[in-house]
């Protein structure tokens, strides 16, 4: 897997093959530490050739149960690489009796790399180095994602998550990759039999070093997970969405339709610095617009609440080369942040604030701040920008408040302030 870094103004990542690894030159460490290394899998931790405990896998399960030692007659191999000096890739194979799994698909059991069950839970983690992972990209199904480490002990990720079905088709028109976001055939193209798989696990993490540090920051936790050939997934500045472009050719064989699914997860940072969303903790599935792009058809999907951000899941896709729009519907903008409140008249005080972080997805029209002494009646002044003058308050120190106004409606009142 090579990320393709295209977009209208933001890329969040792009994916464009499959098993491709891509050869790259890293930079080197101090002799006292193992290199960042280049292509090929990656060692356990403390096995030969690591010696330091960074850029090394730390543990893989399956069901619970270690696969790093393949036990005689079925076993599962991890794959863990570098594709780029920001990207991880990792992956499963599935052997049996020393040969990669064969599947009957009616054409004599052709063999296909990487077959796994379905219903079967995988825990990966490894230790990144210097990598920081920050955004994940994974073909697999319920799926989470994990951060943790340091610069010193190396970053670290994790993942858990079950097999997905895959579905890959090869074109063969002289291109340098197969079915892709722009080519995958429409919805009577078939997969090629030799790779339809039940069960398929691969994808990649990335330090997103291509961003901003502001952006970095927003963005870090992002996972996109999908069972499609080829995905496009960023965040569109200009319609303050995020667009997910998929391809798969969806038929594993005539008649019969490879569903597919996308998940991603959303980190509250990122919902209130980029998507303009006040207060994220309060999302329901009625605040976000989700719908397939060009037609403007809304489609189903669910809404969970994490810790630290939320998961949108679209489950059910029947057709080729899809695109969505993940939209936060408009709201009344966040709270601004009162700065000072200071006298310049014996009955005007002088209200300073800054803008709210999130607008609720509209233009701030303007602000509204009131001042009172105790529980006394408020008295209000208005203004497009800092500062607003509160006029006719009484001479003692008053308590003031202010807040935005969109198209939508009045934000909440921000927290209060004497002066």
């Amino acid at each position: 897997m090579h990320p393709r870094r295209v977009s209208t103004r933001l890329l969040v990542g792009g994916l464009t093959a499959l098993l491709a690894g891509v050869g790259a030159t890293f930079p080197q460490s101090s002799a006292s530490a193992d290199p960042a290394p280049g292509t090929g899998n990656w060692p356990m931790c403390g096995t030969a050739p690591d010696t330091d405990g960074r850029y090394c896998v730390v543990s893989m399960t399956r069901n619970g149960v270690d696969i790093t030692h393949p036990a005689s007659g079925d076993y599962y191999l991890p794959y863990i690489d570098m594709i780029g000096p920001g990207d991880v890739r990792f992956g499963v194979e599935h052997y049996r009796d020393g040969a990669l799994v064969t599947r009957d698909n009616g054409a004599g059991g052709l063999m296909a790399d990487g077959e796994l069950v379905p219903g079967d839970v995988f825990d990966i983690e490894v230790n990144t180095g210097a990598v920081v992972p920050r955004e994940l990209f994974v073909r697999g199904q319920d799926v989470t994602f994990t951060r943790g480490g340091n610069a010193t002990d190396g970053y670290r990720f994790g993942v858990r998550l079950q097999p997905t079905p895959f579905a890959w088709l090869k074109i063969d028109d002289g291109s340098p990759w197969p079915c892709t976001v722009q080519a995958c055939g429409d919805d009577s193209t078939i997969a090629d039999p030799y790779w339809v798989y039940d069960g398929f696990i691969t994808g990649y993490v990335t330090d997103i070093s291509w961003a901003s540090p502001a952006e970095q920051r927003m963005m870090t936790g992002l996972l996109h997970a999908y069972n499609a050939q080829d995905a496009n997934l960023f965040y569109d500045y200009d319609t303050n969405a995020m667009v997910i472009q998929l391809a798969n050719p969806h038929l594993k064989e005539p008649g019969v339709v490879a569903t597919g699914a996308y998940q991603t997860f959303l980190p509250y940072s990122m919902l209130t610095g980029m998507m303009n969303v006040p207060d994220p903790t309060t999302l329901t599935g009625g605040s976000f617009l989700v719908s397939r792009a060009g037609s403007g058809t809304t489609v189903p999907f669910t809404l969970t609440h994490h810790p630290a951000g939320v998961e949108i899941l679209i489950p059910d896709i029947t057709y080729s080369t899809p695109t969505y729009r993940i939209k936060p519907r408009r709201s009344a903008p966040g709270q601004p942040q009162l700065r000072r409140v200071v006298r310049v008249a014996p009955n005007t005080t002088r209200v300073k604030f800054t803008p709210p972080v999130a607008n609720g997805g509209a233009v701030i029209t303007g602000y509204r701040a009131r001042c009172r002494r105790g529980t006394a009646v408020w008295h209000y002044g208005s203004a497009t920008a800092s500062p607003i003058r509160v006029r006719n308050v009484p001479r003692r120190p008053v308590t003031c408040q202010v807040r935005a106004i969109n198209r939508i409606g009045a934000g909440a009142w921000s927290l209060p302030k004497r002066g």
